[in-house]
């Protein structure tokens, strides 16, 4: 029922603003004249007033505005989003406006058969008609523009097309303004000449009756609008005194703060009605997913995922515990954690299943230049970010030719994780080549930095594979993908334990043996780690280059000329 009633709203809506955007290109013509200007809008009532069409906008309006009414009486808190409030307010404020118009336009062709063009609207007072038409045109367009762009920001494709869109959004309107002045102004002029007048007013009544007529008519219309924006709250007013007798339950969040409300009410009308800071990009519509929040107890006690929460919840590879807020509605008490503290519309973009956070086995490698603090003591500030630039492109570019997402730049170090989204096997492979490539890069930077340096560059390599949580983890706009627990704390031992070997790479047997890539000969330490209870069988190389001659078949690594 509530999808019927989304897709009836913004139906009706989508027709809406296909009038207004035709209405405002007519108005536009006015910059040429008057006389076009009506011709125009001839052809412009032509379409919308055919037979096909001629109740289809009067019907729309009449939707629009009575599920907006619905709404708020349905609302159990008239908190929300700014962009959703401002929406709400300006639709409410638009059929003020509005239905004057409409009487004097449709209001007069259905009462008495008259056309009623533009020479009548400006000639009734040139004034008065632009500033109506300008407010009508501010309240409208704003609405209509608001609500098109909290629909579309979700859509992936937005951001990109929103320079062109926000610029018709502005240019359409200005035109529309200046076009009505021009026309206006043309037809005061024309209005001293008798015979133009007389023939203008031939077939209908002058500009003095139909202010007349259509005052009477507008003044009602706006006494029902008003007697029904009042019904809706005192309908609003009444659905609360009756949620209030039903026996409330309590929804507790992080930090001890604590919503007590009907139970029907959605976890984020809880929070809007307790205070507390919940994300909420699309207002509560179940589009975006920014809502959604982690069941820490009470979870068997709730109603199964509707269908369009579930299309919600599978986009964005959410686990059991987290439902969305806006459609999550109790009926008993639970605790929850909202996931995002802020959000912003990409965090409603369809993701891969990895980035809401899963655990899965991956390959992590740790690399730092050597001797490369004691190099930068002697050269001036320019050349250290210069050099160390072309170091993290010529490293960057292998890591990523192999499939490797770049965690973290870390001084002069890099963290790079290998398999996410991808089985085991093929990131230890991915991991072994981007190895050898990264080696290889560095032999070509080297050769043209030599100039610039007094010793070639050298770097230590660190590698393991195992269990890891991934996930995007920081602080607003701040966050990155990255590789959480013991692994990662391995792969870091590892590359520092190259310094205490003296050689460029440490692999543990994991990455070895999860490649499923025979090796011979291979060199071979057990080691313990800080951290870990149990011994490490690892494989040190002397030079990265080893680890190609240890392979059985050397060219299932590939080569950096390959890439």
């Amino acid at each position: 029922m509530r999808r019927a009633i989304n897709i009836l709203r913004l139906g009706s809506g989508l027709i809406l603003l296909a009038y207004v955007v035709t209405h405002l290109a007519t108005h536009a013509v006015g910059l040429v004249s008057l006389g076009a200007l009506q011709d125009v809008n001839g052809v412009f009532l032509g379409i919308w007033r055919s037979p096909p069409l001629y109740w289809v906008v009067p019907a729309c309006l009449l939707v629009h505005v009575v599920l907006a009414l619905v709404g708020v009486c349905g609302r159990r808190t008239l908190r929300s989003t700014r962009g959703q409030a401002a929406q709400l307010v300006l639709g409410l404020l638009i059929p003020l406006l509005l239905l004057p118009h409409i009487a004097a336009t449709r209001g007069m062709l259905v009462v008495h058969g008259v056309t009623i063009g533009y020479r009548h609207l400006f000639l009734s007072g040139l004034g008065s008609t632009l500033a109506l038409t300008w407010s009508i045109v501010a309240l409208v367009w704003s609405h209509a523009c608001l609500g098109m762009h909290l629909l579309l920001r979700l859509k992936t494709w937005y951001p990109r097309a929103a320079p062109l869109l926000h610029a018709g959004v502005l240019l359409l309107p200005v035109l529309a303004c200046l076009g009505t002045l021009n026309g206006g102004r043309d037809a005061v002029r024309a209005a001293h000449n008798p015979e133009w007048l007389a023939k203008a007013f031939a077939d209908t009544p002058g500009p003095t009756t139909i202010d007349a007529e259509t005052r009477e008519m507008a003044t009602s219309w706006i006494q029902i609008y008003l007697g029904a924006v009042g019904l809706a709250l005192l309908g609003r007013a009444g659905a609360r005194v009756w949620r209030r007798q039903q026996r409330p339950i309590q929804i507790h969040y992080a930090g001890g703060r604590t919503a007590r409300v009907p139970a029907g009410t959605t976890v984020l009308e809880a929070s809007w009605i307790a205070g507390v800071s919940h994300a909420s990009v699309c207002g509560g519509k179940g589009r975006c997913s920014t809502c959604r929040v982690r069941v820490i107890a009470g979870g068997d006690a709730l109603p199964e995922p509707t269908p369009q929460e579930q299309r919600v919840l599978q986009r964005i590879g959410a686990p059991p515990n987290v439902r969305l807020g806006c459609q999550l509605k109790p009926k008993a008490s639970l605790h929850v954690v909202p996931v995002l503290g802020t959000a912003t519309p990409a965090d409603g973009f369809a993701r891969p299943r990895h980035v809401a956070g899963v655990e899965q086995e991956v390959a992590v490698m740790f690399a730092d230049l050597r001797g490369f603090t004691g190099l930068a003591e002697k050269k001036l500030p320019y050349d250290v970010v210069y050099i160390l630039n072309q170091y993290f492109e010529h490293m960057g570019e292998a890591i990523c030719a192999n499939g490797g997402v770049i965690d973290k730049f870390i001084g002069d170090g890099i963290m790079a994780i290998f398999g996410i989204g991808r089985s085991s096997r093929e990131g230890t492979r991915a991991a072994l080549r981007a190895t050898l490539a990264m080696a290889e890069g560095l032999a070509v930077l080297n050769e043209r930095l030599a100039a610039e340096l007094p010793d070639p560059l050298r770097m230590g390599i660190g590698l393991h594979s195992g269990p890891a949580i991934i996930g995007h983890v920081g602080y607003r706009t701040n966050t990155s993908l990255t590789a959480i627990g013991d692994t990662t704390n391995t792969a870091s031992r590892l590359e520092a334990m190259t310094k205490e070997l003296n050689c460029e790479l440490v692999v543990s047997q994991n990455v070895i043996e999860g490649s499923g890539w025979a090796f011979t000969a291979l060199p071979t330490e057990i080691v313990r780690v800080r951290g870990k209870d149990e011994p490490l069988h690892v494989h040190p190389f002397r030079k990265i280059a080893d680890l190609r001659l240890g392979a059985a078949t050397p060219a299932e690594f590939g080569s950096a000329a390959e890439l």
